[in-house]
């Protein structure tokens, strides 16, 4: 929403706007991909806190906040291409997207008719990963590099210290989760919180 009059200001000013785009990028990807990651890696001990029968959706939050990151920057693509009268391409897209949406499920309900209900759930979240990486992945570098003129690796430089920040974050709360010092009070804790959410 904010994006969209920012872009219109310099649509006929490619150098501002492009500017305009990096600095919408690299905000994105410090408000969001930091928040997201550690979403994962805490994703066990939160999902044991709701109680036993969120325990087994850990894996899912985990593949669902993999997704997060790349829609991140796929929400930027719509209001640049309205900003820059082109809004003809963004429904191509969303439409594109619905239709590699249906045709995904209806080949993971084929794979996945006789697995648990925990593997389903989990194999729609992984259809969701896979549909994000193979279509907005391509589409968003597309539109960023015909558009702003921002290649690959000028996008690579603007999300890396994001990346790279949540990396070391996610390396080291992995391992004071393994760690007995922490691990066993998080695990009584749980326990204290998951009763008396059951309560």
């Amino acid at each position: 929403v904010v994006s969209l009059p920012q872009f219109s200001k310099f649509q006929h000013e490619p150098s501002q706007l492009r500017d305009s785009m990096v600095s919408c990028i690299r905000l994105s990807a410090i408000a969001t991909v930091p928040a997201l990651i550690g979403l994962a890696m805490v994703s066990d001990p939160l999902m044991r806190v709701l109680g036993k029968d969120w325990a087994e959706s850990a894996d899912v939050l985990k593949v669902l906040a993999m997704v997060g990151v790349i829609m991140t920057f796929q929400y930027l693509i719509g209001p640049l291409l309205q900003a820059v009268s082109k809004p003809h391409y963004a429904a191509a897209m969303v439409w594109g997207h619905g239709v590699i949406n249906v045709f995904g499920l209806i080949v993971a309900a084929s794979f996945l008719r006789h697995a648990t209900t925990r593997q389903q759930v989990l194999g729609i979240a992984v259809l969701r990963v896979v549909v994000a990486t193979l279509f907005f992945v391509p589409v968003i570098l597309y539109f960023l590099r015909r558009i702003c003129q921002i290649s690959l690796m000028q996008f690579v430089r603007t999300v890396m210290p994001s990346f790279v920040a949540s990396g070391a974050a996610a390396v080291a709360v992995g391992g004071l989760q393994a760690s007995e010092l922490v691990a066993a009070p998080a695990r009584s804790e749980e326990r204290r919180v998951g009763k008396e959410c059951r309560s």
